[in-house]
């Protein structure tokens, strides 16, 4: 059971970690308050859509047991890739705050970077693994923390 519940924290965590760390891109440009607002709105649906998946997978699994193998790979490329997939698409639909185009870009190469690293091998979203270190470490410091795996 104890494998069972950090498997969700981590499918979460790393998926929440790959949500927010994208950025936007576009020429007009919005105010970093605003580009923040609107990427939380948009990472708070990723994610609650990640979490009644995650609950609805979990669910299934016999008290004290835990996924296979089959199921962790099935839940990460069937759910979790394509949820977080399409955050950053609607996160890449927003403008950028004015000049900081080049940082948003920076931090999605990261995140697409961490992405197709889980999709080579969806066991690092458990194995305590994060393929998305770089891209949380870029978004933290450019002020995106709220749905980042790092604290």
């Amino acid at each position: 059971m104890r494998t069972t519940t950090r498997m969700r924290a981590m499918a979460l965590l790393a998926a929440a970690g790959l949500v927010l760390p994208a950025a936007a891109c576009g020429e007009d440009g919005i105010t970093k308050t605003e580009y923040l607002a609107k990427a939380k709105a948009v990472c708070q649906k990723g994610n609650q859509t990640l979490t009644e998946a995650s609950n609805a997978t979990f669910a299934k699994v016999p008290p004290g047991q835990k996924l296979s193998d089959p199921e962790i790979e099935t839940f990460v490329r069937q759910t979790v890739i394509p949820t977080i997939r399409e955050q950053v698409k609607e996160l890449r639909a927003l403008p950028p705050p004015k000049g900081k185009k080049g940082k948003v870009e920076e931090i999605y190469r990261a995140l697409d970077k961490g992405l197709d690293e889980l999709e080579k091998n969806p066991k690092k979203l458990i194995d305590g693994s994060n393929v998305f270190a770089e891209a949380d470490s870029l978004a933290a410091k450019y002020g995106i923390t709220v749905c980042s795996t790092t604290p």
